[in-house]
């Protein structure tokens, strides 16, 4: 949550535009599984054009497999490399992207599948160019949407958060018995 409100301040005194993403079956989007100790086979899903006594190797890390998260948080995080990104040194969540001179030209937080992303309005666009080059989002949004639980609205130079879709889907009836006595 802090390192929420950290990126979220910075964009909000930069006057940048908040941007939030959420890659699409982001650890199928990852590296090729490389096992040491052998590959992995599994039966086919329905819907392939297989019989049921045939095998398929896993290449891609899917949910379930215990490194899958790794992958995908390293393929990203190279990415990032890449394009001159470097891990802040006191948040590993956030990534942040200088200029020639060192003035801060971009930032990227990242929790699990989802980013927040924001940066100068030279920089943004070819950010989100770069990443949606890379990469498939399910969605990415600018100054107002959903992330962790929580929404975000985007007001000029400061960004509001509610929970209030997460509090009203957590509420529910709770029938007590009239009879029911105090302990």
């Amino acid at each position: 949550t802090e390192s929420v409100l950290v990126a979220l301040q910075i964009i909000a005194s930069h006057h940048w535009t908040l941007n939030i993403a959420d890659a699409k079956n982001a650890f199928c989007q990852s590296e090729r599984l490389k096992r040491p100790n052998g590959a992995i086979f599994v039966e086919p899903c329905q819907g392939l054009p297989l019989s049921s006594d045939q095998l398929i190797e896993l290449v891609a890390p899917v949910y379930g497999l215990n490194d899958a998260p790794l992958l995908w948080h390293r393929t990203l995080t190279d990415y990032l490399g890449t394009l001159g990104f470097q891990k802040s040194m006191l948040e590993p969540c956030l990534w942040l992207k200088r200029d020639r001179w060192g003035a801060l030209e971009g930032l990227i937080l990242i929790e699990v599948d989802d980013l927040i992303a924001a940066g100068t309005k030279e920089f943004a666009p070819g950010l989100r160019k770069s990443l949606t080059s890379r990469f498939h989002f399910g969605k990415w949004q600018e100054s107002e949407a959903d992330y962790g639980g929580r929404h975000f609205q985007q007001h000029g130079d400061r960004i509001s958060i509610d929970q209030e879709k997460y509090i009203r889907e957590q509420l529910g009836v709770l029938h007590l018995d009239k009879n029911r006595k105090a302990n």
